[in-house]
């Protein structure tokens, strides 16, 4: 986007092959700015997923998430991310926090 912009985005679609038979769709985006070179990033998530079942077919379950996101690097191949995500529609949980420990290699 810009020096100390970063960006990414996931789109993905599961289908099960059993049960239900229910199909995903979901798409995750994700901006943050480094706050600390190397060490400290803060930005925002946001997270829609359309669901639905055999039977149902185009009566979707609509969830929409959005919040802040955190990186902290407290070593140089460690992170640890934080992301409390608020649903926005009566399909959506009420909040999901996800927390990532990192070690790449």
């Amino acid at each position: 986007v810009a020096p100390g912009w970063h960006w990414g985005a996931n789109l993905s679609v599961e289908q099960a092959t059993s049960g239900s038979r229910s199909t995903e769709k979901q798409v995750t985006l994700g901006l943050s700015h480094t706050v600390i070179d190397r060490v400290l990033q803060i930005g925002g998530e946001a997270r829609v997923m359309y669901t639905d079942e055999r039977g149902s077919r185009g009566d979707n379950v609509k969830e929409v998430e959005i919040g802040p996101s955190i990186q902290f690097r407290p070593l140089t191949q460690m992170h640890i991310d934080f992301a409390p995500l608020w649903g926005f529609t009566g399909d959506s949980h009420k909040m999901n926090a996800y927390v990532i420990f990192g070690w790449e290699f």
